[in-house]
């Protein structure tokens, strides 16, 4: 079993979509068609967060979770969403 608390600093934000073509005009898949987009610097994220960590185990393998005391978007730029992650940890050493 740990405890901790984890800190970080945003660097860098983007965001990814690969698949059928939208027109937008009439609001319907353009199926014939495959497009990428990437868009860098996501607007009105936080640049810092923190938040308790926790694992529990036992010999190799274990559970572990954080849950940000900060939200993930700006002040009034956003819900007030607090990310919780969750996983499974394998140690087979």
């Amino acid at each position: 079993m740990a405890l901790g608390i984890k800190v970080g600093y945003l660097i860098g934000s983007h965001t990814k979509y690969v698949g059928n073509a939208i027109d937008t005009s009439i609001y319907t898949y353009n199926t014939t068609s495959k497009v990428r987009i990437k868009e860098m610097g996501i607007p009105n994220l936080q640049q810092f967060s923190y938040g308790p960590t926790f694992r529990i185990g036992y010999r190799w393998i274990s559970i572990d979770g954080q849950y940000m005391l900060s939200t993930l978007f700006s002040k009034n730029h956003g819900p007030d969403m607090y990310p919780i992650s969750v996983g499974l940890v394998l140690m087979p050493f």
